[in-house]
């Protein structure tokens, strides 16, 4: 093979450059959620959740001929999920002798449903009398 021709293979050669873009990409991605996780959740919740780029290249023997191999380029990203959030229920029976788990009108938070709330957890203003969001 004539040297002038070809080249070493460097990561930045595979397909053409476009792995180290999609890469590079892909890393930027990874910041931009992390920042955004934490901010969504807040630095309690978020605290310990990672985000993870893996890059692979495998270069395989394909056996037509002594010269003849391929490289494949990966890029898989695994992004924290939702953090848990426990929130509290009553339980009881309802008008037709079932039983069920009861919360306020607005819906679960982690205080029990019976200690009043005048506001839900997003600020929205609760009913007083009705327990019904305004």
């Amino acid at each position: 093979m004539a040297a002038t021709r070809f080249v070493p293979l460097v990561l930045n050669l595979i397909e053409e450059g476009e792995f180290v873009q999609n890469a590079n990409e892909a890393f930027g991605e990874l910041q931009e959620h992390m920042i955004a996780y934490v901010r969504k959740h807040g630095k309690e919740l978020a605290k310990g959740a990672t985000g993870k780029l893996t890059l692979a290249v495998t270069v395989k023997f394909e056996g037509r001929d002594k010269h003849d191999f391929s490289i494949k380029g990966e890029i898989k990203s695994a992004l924290p999920n939702r953090p848990p959030v426990v929130s509290a229920a009553t339980a009881g029976q309802t008008q037709d002798d079932r039983d069920a788990l009861f919360v306020r009108r607005s819906g679960s938070t982690a205080q029990p449903p019976r200690q009043g709330a005048i506001c839900t957890q997003k600020g929205e203003p609760i009913d007083t009398k009705t327990g019904e969001v305004k």
